[in-house]
């Protein structure tokens, strides 16, 4: 039971990185799929350094999403959930969400509630681990 509350953590974060991937690499969820495409288009030029797809939105959403599944499943893997690069790649597309939908004038509180959940899920890791 203690180790199914210690990843409960590590299972929110990537479960929302998996349903981020799936709006960004596939219609398969429309309403979703919509307004995140809605909202790159405001913010694909901002992370232009960061992602190399500054005009085309589609690769934009692409590229980003197969980084999103990546880090889902390395979330998701036991054995990766504590690592220094999971807690890397969560920091950063966090931190370029939040910069690119700051620089865009949209909300960025999600983003910013999923880099706490990483540094979290990397605690209780290192700490049970």
């Amino acid at each position: 039971m203690l180790s199914l509350f210690a990843a409960l953590p590590a299972i929110v974060l990537s479960l929302h990185f998996t349903i981020a991937a799936v709006a960004r690499l596939s219609d398969a969820l429309p309403t979703l799929h919509a307004r995140t495409y809605r909202k790159t288009q405001l913010s694909a030029a901002k992370l232009y350094p960061v992602v190399p797809f500054r005009d085309d939105i589609p690769k934009h959403m692409r590229y980003v999403g197969a980084w999103y599944l990546l880090t889902a499943a390395m979330l998701a893997w036991p054995s990766t959930r504590g690592s220094l690069p999971t807690l890397g790649l969560v920091l950063f597309w966090t931190g370029a969400g939040a910069w690119g939908r700051a620089k865009s004038g949209l909300k960025f509180r999600l983003p910013l509630m999923n880099a706490s959940l990483g540094v979290l899920v990397y605690v209780t890791e290192r700490l049970n681990g």
